[in-house]
């Protein structure tokens, strides 16, 4: 009560105040009851101990059993007279609706966030420390009461118990796959663009993560939905950054805003278009490689182009089959956020075979914007 009133909720803490007088009140009048029993179960017993041994088995003890009944008795009635009565429901429900009330507050306004980050992460041959160095950049550049990060970790990093607790400790959401994708691995696997089946199953695997990671955060009461690589930089307060940008996006109806581009020099800012144009040819159009390292979607379009790029996932990798899905199938408009705010330097990849991955950095990246 004293927590209610002192959280601005003074009528409703003043109710309360006076249901739990009238309780306090009965639960007084029946405990006088009890002891008054008592009392009498004592006297009787002392009478008891003091009386001739063919008198003990006698009428008084029948006496000391009929009051002890009663007690019993009248315990099972205090307890239903708390448990039932109006006043009792009435504070339980409100204790409830205060619990409620503060775990959505503990995750801002009544649970709303205005951007879920969904970071799918696989198995990296580095050590755990990094990994967890790289979780707290990531933390550092939010702001946990309108922001919430979901990291999924992949069948192939599901025993990495330390990233998960670590990232728990810190605020992040867990959900660790234990199935993987069999079909990914059978013999027959279909290949296409004359990638080898090791590839094949690779990407395949990375479709299926990243569309579940995705789906995760589509779940939440959000506004927007980035896909972030577990190996991505982020700039100093870039979700800031972005809701400042979001306003001078040409179309508010976008398909993407990829928030990283590799290898090529920067256009002007603060956006350009890298839209999908047709089916044949399913990926970023422009300048650039921009992979699926930093992807900013509106939550609304994130639960159909994850059913179907994961229904897809043998078909192309995922940096090809979301802006062809986007862009090529459903004519939305795909941007790139310039300068970038979010940068890629890893040189470990996922897939061994995959090298000089320390050369895809952004130009246009500063951590401070």
């Amino acid at each position: 009560v004293v927590f209610m009133i002192m959280g601005g909720r003074q009528r409703v803490g003043v109710v309360l105040v006076g249901a739990g007088i009238i309780l306090l009140g009965l639960v007084l009048v029946f405990n006088a009851k009890l002891n008054v029993l008592n009392k009498h179960v004592e006297a009787l017993r002392r009478d008891v101990s003091n009386l001739p041994p063919p008198v003990k088995r006698g009428d008084l003890e029948d006496k000391i059993e009929t009051l002890e009944r009663s007690i019993i008795q009248t315990n099972e009635v205090l307890k239903d007279v708390v448990k039932e009565s109006k006043i009792h429901q009435a504070l339980l429900s409100n204790h409830n609706a205060i619990e409620a009330s503060n775990a959505h507050s503990s995750n801002g306004n009544n649970g709303h966030k205005r951007i879920c980050i969904a970071v799918p992460s696989a198995k990296r041959p580095i050590p755990i420390e990094q990994i967890k160095e790289q979780l707290m950049k990531l933390k550092r550049e939010l702001d946990m009461d309108k922001d919430m990060v979901i990291l999924r970790q992949a069948f192939n990093n599901k025993d990495t118990i330390e990233q998960k607790q670590f990232a728990e400790s810190i605020g992040f959401k867990v959900v660790v796959d234990t199935e993987g994708w069999p079909d990914a691995d059978r013999p027959d696997i279909p290949l296409s663009f004359g990638d080898a089946p090791d590839r094949v199953r690779w990407r395949s695997k990375q479709v299926a993560d990243f569309s579940e990671a995705i789906s995760a955060c589509a779940r939440e009461d959000v506004d927007y939905v980035l896909l972030l690589e577990d190996d991505a930089h982020p700039a100093k307060r870039f979700t800031d950054i972005i809701f400042e940008k979001l306003s001078l996006v040409p179309d508010k109806n976008f398909g993407y805003i990829s928030l990283y581009s590799g290898l090529e020099q920067p256009p002007p800012p603060p956006f350009r278009e890298i839209t999908g144009t047709s089916l044949d040819n399913w990926m970023h159009q422009g300048d650039g490689r921009h992979g699926a390292v930093a992807l900013l979607f509106r939550r609304e379009v994130v639960p159909d182009m994850a059913k179907y790029i994961l229904d897809r996932k043998f078909e192309r990798p995922v940096d090809w089959i979301i802006p062809g899905y986007l862009g090529g199938l459903k004519k939305l408009r795909c941007f790139e956020l310039v300068p970038n705010i979010v940068q890629h330097k890893s040189s470990v990849s996922t897939f061994s075979k995959n090298k000089n991955r320390d050369q895809w950095f952004s130009h246009s990246f500063k951590y401070e914007q």
